[in-house]
């Protein structure tokens, strides 16, 4: 019984060396790793650094190119606003407008657009000649 007792003891105690040493090692690591995680936070520095530097500048860039295209935007907005009042008070642009989007979408609706104006023109003709 009493070699028993000193097997187990010996066994024991190798297992708290092993686990001593297993121990040291994760230790270790985690030493390491929150070295390398406080090299990344802190930069060498002492302040905390919460994103990287190269990250910053392309959400600049990216700021950058937004504002330019907000702008880009606002001016087409403007230009096509401008264009739209331009159109609604000149009715001879709107129907010149018409025209051509009929020619390019829809042929037989243009012919008998044309037709119309050609039939109101004469109209119009003969009401001048018969004035005269």
């Amino acid at each position: 019984m009493a070699q028993k007792l000193k097997q187990d003891c010996a066994t024991a105690q190798d297992q708290l060396a092993a686990s001593s040493q297993e121990q040291s090692r994760l230790v270790s690591k985690l030493k390491s790793d929150v070295d390398t995680l406080y090299d990344a936070l802190y930069r060498g520095g002492n302040q905390i650094q919460l994103s990287s530097p190269e990250l910053c500048e392309q959400f600049r860039q990216l700021e950058a190119d937004l504002n330019q295209l907000n702008q880009l935007l606002m001016d087409l907005i403007a230009d096509v606003k401008s264009k739209r009042n331009f159109l609604e008070s000149n009715k001879l642009h709107q129907m010149e407008r018409n025209l051509y989007v009929y020619f390019f979408k829809d042929e037989d609706h243009l012919k008998e657009m044309v037709e119309k104006l050609e039939q109101q023109s004469e109209a119009k003709a003969k009401a001048r000649v018969l004035e005269n």
